[in-house]
């Protein structure tokens, strides 16, 4: 988490120098970074289901406990993307309408 605050800090105030220190350069492009990291997140979390199903049905599919154990994982993994997605709508509104009054 502290190397993402750092990336952002680094980030920032180079990308707002390119399009002067305003304020709704410096929103446009902490939406854009906020964007990009919740893409990032919810892409990493998708490949870790899809790894659980492989790891479940396919390398561990003659082990009973194990097949337990990862329909557990699994379903609480489909119920975290779905949240997720839910999540990421609400916000992706709230986005498009600060954008819109804003004019960003």
């Amino acid at each position: 988490m502290y190397y993402l605050i750092l990336a952002a800090l680094l980030v920032v105030p180079s990308v707002t120098q390119a399009q002067g220190l305003s304020f709704k350069g410096i929103v446009a492009n902490l939406l854009d970074f906020g964007q990009v990291i919740v893409l990032t997140i919810f892409a990493l979390s998708f490949l870790v289901v899809l790894w659980k199903i492989i790891e479940t049905w396919i390398l561990k599919g003659g082990e009973p406990e194990a097949r337990a154990k990862g329909k557990k994982v699994i379903i609480t993994s489909i119920i975290v993307l779905v949240v997720m997605s839910g999540l990421w709508g609400i916000l992706e509104l709230l986005i498009n309408s600060f954008k819109s009054v804003t004019g960003l």
